[in-house]
């Protein structure tokens, strides 16, 4: 279970820090400098998860991979019609 709050919580903090690129596509426009130490205090909670739940060694390790993937998905994932009726016509 805490595996999966870690994932979760990793999504999050990378999806936060995401919103806060110059160059995201999510929003109309890039959220400010707060919402980005948001995000990566999230990432350091979702990092105490990983450790806990895995190791010191293992738990960096799938904590660095769920960013990476995280940040991999979410430009894809802005293309969905939905993100296309909030951040208006592109």
């Amino acid at each position: 279970m805490l595996i999966v709050l870690a994932i979760l919580l990793t999504a999050a903090g990378a999806a936060t820090v995401y919103v806060t690129a110059g160059n995201q596509s999510m929003l109309p426009q890039r959220a400010g400098a707060t919402v980005r130490q948001a995000g990566w205090g999230i990432v350091l909670l979702s990092l105490c998860c990983w450790i806990e739940a895995l190791g010191a060694g293992a738990g960096v390790f799938g904590a660095f991979v769920t960013l990476m993937l995280s940040w991999i998905a979410l430009p894809f994932l802005a293309l969905l019609p939905v993100f296309k009726t909030v951040a208006g016509a592109r």
